[in-house]
C-alpha cells in the first residue's frame, strides 16, 4: 500500500501529465489512479491523504470538490502548473520534445536533414500529445536514432544484392539480431519518408522491396535460357528448373524463340506450374515481393528473350496485384495479370476488409489488368493461388 504523501506526488503528476496534452488538470478520485484512497480500507491513508490535499489547497497548488457535508475528496485539479513542476522536479514537456529533438537532429548528417526535418515534425506532433511516434516516447531518442538511421540506409541502398537481416545488423546496428526486433518500426519509418504505394506491406515485404531479407536464397526459374557468369554456363532448361544466386548472372542468353515470360508468386505453384509449361516459356518464382537482385535478373532475361508475353500469377489480394504492380513498373513491355479472375478458383480464404478495398479501388495499373482488378473488387473475396481450378 502506498504511502500518503507517494499517493500525492502520483496524483499531482497525473495532474500535470493530462495538463501538459491539453487536457483539463483533472482527477477524480474515482480513477484508476486514485483507487487506494477512493476505495479505502486503511483510515492512516485516508486521513494522510485528505490532510496533504488540503495543504496544497491553502497554498494554491490545487483545487479540491469534496463530497457534500464531507472530509471525502471527489475531485482534484491542478491550480498552479508552474508550482507543480518545481514540487516534482519535473521537466516541462515541451523543454523535453526541445532536448530530444536537438539530440535527434544532430545525430545525422546534414545530406539526411530532409529526412529529418520531416520526421522531427511527425514526432513533436505525437509526443505533444504524450504519444509515441514509431514506438518511441520523448524520453527514448537513441532507440528512435536507432530506428531511423536503419531506415535512411534501406532507402539509399544502392546494391542490387540482397543482404541478409543478420549481416544488415551486425553492420548497421548493435548486434546481429537487432533487426528482428525492431523491423516494424523501420518499416514504419519507410513508410513516413518513402513515396512509393508501400502502405499495405507488411514490414517483411517492405524490407524485401529494398533488398533486406531475412536469410537470403536462389532466384529459381525453368525455361531455355542459359545464365552465364565469367566464364561458366548455366542451362535453365534442366527438369525442374534451377535456382541460382541473381548477383552472380552477368548474361542471359535464349536457347530457342522465348514466346512467353511468366512470373508466379508462390513456390508451390511454380513448382507445380513448371512441368506443364509451353517449351517456348520462361518461368520464374518471385518469392513474394520481388526484391532488387530478382528485378535485376528479371529484367535481363526480358531483355534477351523479347518475349510476346509477360504475364504475372499472383494471388487475389493486395498483395498480388501490388506484386503485379511492381513488376510492371520494373520492364518496358506490360506484365499481364494470368489466372487471377475469382471464377478460375475453387475457394476464397477470406473476404476483403473495407480498407483493402479502398486500397484496390485507388491502385493505379495498367488498363491491360484492370478488367482482373475489377473483377476482384466486385467478389470482394481473397484468393490464393493454391485453390487454383486445374485442368
Amino acid at each position: 500500500m502506498k504511502q500518503p504523501n507517494e499517493l500525492f506526488q502520483i496524483a499531482l503528476q497525473a495532474l500535470v501529465d493530462k495538463q501538459e496534452k491539453g487536457v483539463r488538470g483533472s482527477l477524480s478520485t474515482s480513477e484508476k489512479i486514485l483507487s487506494e484512497y477512493g476505495s479505502c480500507n486503511s483510515p492512516s491513508l485516508e486521513l494522510g491523504f485528505e490532510r496533504i490535499v488540503s495543504e496544497y489547497e491553502k497554498s494554491g497548488l490545487i483545487n479540491v470538490v469534496r463530497y457534500k457535508g464531507s472530509a471525502g475528496i471527489k475531485s482534484i485539479s491542478l491550480n498552479d502548473y508552474d508550482k507543480a513542476i518545481k514540487l516534482l522536479n519535473h521537466t516541462p514537456l515541451a523543454v523535453q520534445i526541445q532536448d530530444s529533438l536537438e539530440v535527434f537532429e544532430t545525430s545525422f548528417a546534414e545530406n539526411f536533414q530532409p529526412y529529418i526535418l520531416r520526421l522531427k515534425e511527425f514526432a513533436q506532433d505525437k509526443w505533444k500529445k504524450k504519444n509515441s511516434f514509431l514506438g518511441c516516447y520523448v524520453g527514448d531518442t537513441e532507440k528512435l536514432i536507432e530506428i531511423v538511421r536503419a531506415a535512411i540506409v534501406i532507402l539509399n541502398r544502392e546494391d542490387d544484392n540482397n543482404i541478409d537481416y543478420r549481416h544488415f545488423s551486425a553492420i548497421y546496428l548493435s548486434h546481429s539480431k537487432r533487426l528482428y526486433d525492431i523491423k516494424g518500426k523501420v518499416s514504419d519509418a519507410i513508410k513516413q519518408l518513402s513515396v512509393e504505394n508501400c502502405e499495405n506491406l507488411s514490414a517483411e515485404e517492405l524490407l524485401t522491396s529494398y533488398g533486406v531479407v531475412q536469410l537470403n536464397h536462389p532466384v529459381y526459374l525453368s525455361g531455355e535460357i542459359s545464365l552465364k557468369s565469367n566464364d561458366k554456363e548455366l542451362n535453365a532448361g534442366f527438369d525442374g528448373g534451377i535456382g541460382v544466386w541473381a548477383s552472380y548472372v552477368e548474361k542471359v542468353e535464349s536457347l530457342l524463340e522465348i514466346g512467353t515470360v511468366t512470373t508466379i508468386e508462390n513456390q508451390a505453384t511454380f513448382e507445380k506450374y513448371v512441368p506443364s509449361k509451353d517449351t517456348d516459356e520462361v518461368v520464374l518464382f518471385t518469392s513474394g515481393i520481388p526484391s532488387p537482385a530478382f528485378k535485376r535478373l528479371y529484367k535481363m532475361i526480358i531483355e534477351a528473350c523479347r518475349p510476346n508475353t509477360v504475364q504475372h500469377w499472383g494471388d487475389i489480394d493486395v498483395g498480388g496485384f501490388t506484386i503485379l504492380n511492381m513488376l510492371d513498373a520494373c520492364i518496358d513491355k506490360p506484365v499481364k495479370a494470368f489466372n487471377m479472375e475469382p471464377n478460375q478458383y475453387i475457394n476464397s480464404y477470406d473476404s476483403f476488409s473495407t480498407n483493402e478495398l479502398r486500397t484496390l479501388k485507388r491502385m493505379k495499373i495498367g488498363s491491360y489488368n484492370e478488367h482482373a482488378l475489377n473483377l476482384a473488387i466486385e467478389c470482394k473475396m481473397k484468393f490464393e493461388q493454391e485453390s487454383f481450378k486445374w485442368d
